[in-house]
This record gives C-alpha cells, structure tokens and sequence, in this order.
C-alpha cells in the first residue's frame, strides 16, 4: 500500500521530527486499517492486491529518491493526495456498493478517513513552514 511504503521512508529519512512521526503513526494506523479491510474482503470471497495501482507506483517512484527538505514537503503532498482519494472512494463504496456490508464498512469508516484528511492537510501545513 502506497500510505505504508511511503510512511515507511518518511519514518526513516524524514528530515522534520513531525515527519519522521508522522511517517510512524500513519504506518500503525494503516496497518491495522489494512487488516480489518483484509478481513471484510475474505468474508465476501475477495481479494485485496498487495501490488500498487500504476499511479501509485509512479507516486511512490516519484517520493523514493528524494532526500532532505524536498523529501519532507512531498510526502506531505503525497499524504492529502491520498487521503483525498480515500475519502472520495469510501464516500462512493458507501453510497453505491451493491453489497450491503461493504456499504456499511465505508460509512463506517469516513469520519475517520476525514478526519485523517483533515491531518494529512495541517500536515502538510506544518512541513512547509
């Protein structure tokens, strides 16, 4: 997942402590995020891929080489690009999955994934003053 690969670097090379803890944070809850998706996925006989959509790859390709300050503002650019994605699709899965469960799952998890959103944006913020 692109969030786990991406906190992972920001965890080991991020230059600003808020960074480096940030980085921390999001690879924790991620994790725990990605197992409960995981399971919900099993009970309806589905299949998470553990590969990169293509423009997470190129994100990640992107963010990977970098170093420095310039490393710090694009992972906090990178974290409200996808946290703005993830709203977006949770907001359609609860609003137009043909599953009912999946449906509730979303609903579920928005004020969550807003209010990540929300700290993912004064992030960002934080990083480039």
């Amino acid at each position: 997942n692109l969030e786990i690969q991406s906190a992972t670097l920001a965890a080991e090379r991020g230059v600003k402590q808020e960074v480096k803890d940030y980085g921390t944070a999001l690879i924790e809850l991620q994790t725990t995020a990605n197992t409960e998706l995981a399971a919900l996925a099993a009970s309806e006989g589905l299949v998470i891929s553990s590969t990169l959509i293509p423009v997470h790859e190129h994100n990640f390709g992107v963010l990977s080489p970098l170093t420095g300050e310039l490393f710090d503002q694009r992972f906090a650019e990178l974290m409200v690009l996808t946290h703005s994605e993830n709203v977006t699709l949770f907001e359609a899965a609860a609003q137009t999955s043909k599953d009912a469960e999946i449906r509730q799952y979303a609903a579920d998890r928005l004020p969550a994934l807003r209010a990540n959103l929300e700290e993912a944006n004064s992030f960002q913020i934080t990083v480039n003053q």
